[in-house]
């Protein structure tokens, strides 16, 4: 061995192929696994669905939770104080959101928009820029780029010469589509767009013209004293015109609609309560999942092949094609397979775990656990429990939530006793709810308050939890 070199012995641990897949199922949600089958039906001869069983509900009876412990079913056999806070929010501000609506309502909105544009007399030219704006809205309702970056995007891909007023003209016509605010460039101009919609013959509604489109800074600092002295109006007068502002839509693109909920949140698992029975049960949403099988046809063929005792390279050829086709099926069915049983495995030991706020909803209910917890239940990894968790969501007798909200960490309260995340949360959105306006608390305040109730909790955690519950730090709550 030459000089300066030496052999060192290091053990590794490789991933097989399956395993790599595993994980990436895992992570995906039901809707994203649908792609993936339909990109594998296509790429893989030997695999085919199933149409004998296409029609039956891949999920029939989910083992149940009865009382606080699950039966011994196996899942297999089942088919399975900032200043960088944005507007400030209404009152509902203060309670956290019960679910999330995917992005594809962007694909709805811009659709939306595109046949309220082709209703339109537009020569082809303004179709092209009106195109070109609609995709650039963003998922809250706001144009991404400027005005001369899109035209030098239509010049570039589209080749035609656009100028700054032709561009603005087509932008005003989108401006004036439903929803009220798309396609605005600021918050100012979303905000604006939204009143002058509304019934102008209104005082209250023209004061807060002039507030969102002369005097915005001193409305957004809270500043409401000079406020008032710039308009020359009462205390009455401007605090109706505030009410109506705050009562405006920020995100005109979001689609905060429980319909709109309902179309683009699919749950990966639905838990039921059964009072009567005091028990819980789960389910698998995979009924959209179509089931597969080997191709009986090609397996057919490859039967065949193998039989013939050929020579024929083309032959061999095909015989190496599909044996490899094949056990790149096989793989993959037995990976979803894999995928609905560790997925049912850890849904049952959180559903078991969290019980309780199963059954009643309420968020007090929710016990301090940790995803380690759930590892150490299931013997999982860390990380296939955090695969699971982070990208799938629950549908409960009480809305549809994400599986992470049933995490929370213990917080010790000055008698001892543990308590969740969550209800220091509860308390923090209480205090803010029912203090005085006039004069709000500051994140300091309230840490303070909460050590006299004898939660142990620092002013950076105040801070960090009231960001969480998306509500404004103390002086753009200010009212009059």
């Amino acid at each position: 061995m030459p000089s300066g070199q030496r052999q060192v012995q290091k053990q590794q641990q490789k991933l097989s192929p399956q395993q790599l897949q595993l994980m990436k199922m895992l992570s995906l949600p039901v809707t994203e696994l649908q792609q993936l089958i339909r990109e594998e039906l296509e790429q893989n001869p030997m695999l085919e669905v199933n149409e004998d069983n296409a029609g039956q509900e891949a999920n029939e009876n989910m083992p149940e939770t009865n009382g606080d412990r699950l039966t011994d079913n196996n899942p297999s056999n089942n088919n399975y104080e900032d200043e960088e806070d944005n507007y400030p929010d209404t009152d509902d501000s203060v309670h956290e959101p019960r679910y999330n609506i995917a992005d594809s309502s962007t694909d709805i909105c811009a659709q939306r928009l595109t046949d309220q544009l082709r209703m339109l007399s537009l020569t082809d030219k303004q179709m092209l820029i009106g195109q070109e704006i609609i995709g650039s809205i963003d998922t809250s309702g706001y144009l991404s780029r400027d005005l001369p970056m899109l035209i030098n995007d239509l010049a570039f891909q589209e080749d035609i010469d656009v100028t700054l007023d032709e561009a603005n003209q087509v932008l005003r016509i989108i401006q004036s589509f439903d929803p009220p605010g798309l396609a605005a460039r600021s918050l100012q101009e979303c905000l604006s767009l939204q009143l002058h919609r509304l019934c102008q013959n209104d005082n209250a509604i023209d004061c807060a013209i002039r507030i969102v489109d002369t005097y915005f800074d001193y409305f957004i600092n809270h500043r409401y004293e000079q406020l008032q002295q710039k308009l020359s109006t009462d205390e009455k007068s401007l605090k109706q015109a505030i009410h109506i502002i705050q009562n405006l839509n920020p995100k005109p693109g979001s689609g905060s609609s429980q319909e709109m909920a309902s179309l683009y949140l699919h749950p990966d698992f639905v838990v039921t309560f059964d009072q009567n029975r005091n028990c819980l049960s789960l389910t698998l949403t995979n009924d959209n999942l179509p089931p597969l099988q080997m191709s009986k046809f090609y397996d057919r063929l490859l039967d065949q092949l193998n039989k013939s005792n050929t020579n024929s390279a083309t032959d061999h050829q095909t015989i190496d094609y599909l044996n490899s086709k094949k056990q790149s099926a096989q793989q993959f069915i037995d990976t979803i397979s894999q995928r609905h049983q560790t997925l049912y495995v850890v849904a049952s030991a959180i559903i078991q775990a969290q019980s309780q706020y199963f059954k009643s909803g309420n968020r007090e209910d929710l016990k301090p656990l940790l995803q380690k917890d759930i590892a150490q239940a299931t013997n999982y990894d860390d990380s296939t429990i955090s695969r699971i968790v982070n990208s799938k969501n629950i549908q409960t007798d009480f809305g549809i939530i994400p599986l992470k909200e049933c995490f929370s960490t213990s917080i010790q309260t000055q008698s001892g006793e543990e308590i969740t995340n969550h209800t220091v949360q509860q308390r923090i959105a209480y205090i803010i709810q029912t203090e005085n306006k006039r004069q709000p608390l500051t994140d300091d305040a309230i840490a303070r308050m909460l050590a006299n109730e004898g939660y142990n909790i620092s002013r950076r955690s105040v801070t960090k939890y009231r960001k969480l519950l998306q509500i404004p730090t103390g002086r753009l709550r200010k009212e009059l």
